[in-house]
């Protein structure tokens, strides 16, 4: 019964325009970062390098499909991916609250049932839009910027013999499967994982508020705050006040370059996976425990 809620609530949300806002507004920021600075002082985004740069010259400057992929979703992002993931559930629920629909399904389906399927659509909403996001943007780059192979032609052969070896679970056989190909299909695994991370907050917020804005603005200022902090951190790291493992840790640590470089941290990947459950299960906590103070089905008092 739950499943069979979940997937009609993911259908809806799907057809959201939360959800598409999401996706378009984060390769807005994809695209029109800057990805190479000259000598000039010119700076060229994803999008003008496509056109004012040859092929030679990005392959020339390494500027390659897979770095630009990974290294833009974890720095791009950072600040507004609790922003993406709210907004592409946010508003359903929000419009539930705010219209009196959420009083109807609680008495049809109970608080216990409406609240975990409720958590299973934002759950994969969020990670599906940072899904979609990140293979669209896969495909700007695949038909504009050269692949890592192109660039650096032996690193593959390098990865093999001294990287490769040394990682456990299922990453080797992934490798073995699909070649070369297994760094972006991994890299998407990870960008959906960050965005069930990100989502978190958002539905936290949807139990308290049926202003759609505030469901968003306050995870956008989560991530403001998170951003601000491991910014300062960048500095402290050239003045030699952060030691370089510190720093790693910070980045590694329930952050997006520990979870969309998940299958190359394999150090912190089961304490980011145990972290994704944890905090899941504190959304969905708090959830019930607003429920269980609700009123007249749904309305809070």
């Amino acid at each position: 019964m739950i499943l069979q809620i979940t997937c009609n609530e993911m259908k809806r949300t799907l057809r959201s325009s939360g959800f598409w806002l999401a996706v378009g507004l984060a390769l807005l920021i994809l695209l029109t970062s800057g990805v190479y600075k000259d000598l000039d002082g010119t700076t060229y985004t994803v999008l003008s390098a496509t056109y004012e740069l040859e092929r030679a010259q990005l392959v020339g400057y390494n500027l390659r499909v897979e770095n630009t992929l990974t290294g833009f979703i974890i720095y791009q992002l950072s600040m507004y991916g609790p922003l993406l993931a709210a907004l592409s559930f946010a508003t359903v629920l929000c419009e539930e609250q705010k219209y009196g629909v959420r009083r109807y399904l609680l008495f049809k389906e109970g608080k216990k049932r409406y609240v975990i399927s409720k958590a299973l659509t934002a759950i994969f909403t969020s990670g599906l839009c940072f899904l979609v996001i990140g293979f669209l943007f896969f495909v700007f780059l695949y038909w504009n910027y050269p692949m890592r192979a192109e660039c650096s032609p032996d690193y593959y052969m390098w990865f093999l013999e001294n990287k490769l070896p040394n990682m456990t679970g299922f990453v080797p056989f992934v490798f073995e499967l699909l070649g070369e190909k297994a760094f972006i299909v991994l890299a998407l695994v990870g960008t959906f994982l960050y965005g069930v991370f990100c989502g978190f907050i958002g539905f936290i917020c949807t139990a308290f508020f049926s202003n759609i804005y505030l469901a968003v603005c306050i995870p956008f200022f989560c991530g403001y705050i998170y951003y601000s902090i491991v910014s300062s951190f960048d500095g402290r790291l050239l003045e030699g006040s952060v030691t370089m493992e510190t720093y790693t840790a910070i980045h590694s640590y329930m952050s997006p370059e520990g979870y969309v470089q998940f299958w190359e941290k394999a150090e912190y990947c089961l304490f980011n996976m145990a972290a994704l459950v944890v905090v899941w299960m504190v959304a969905i906590v708090i959830h019930m425990m607003s429920m269980q103070k609700a009123s007249d089905c749904g309305v809070s008092r």
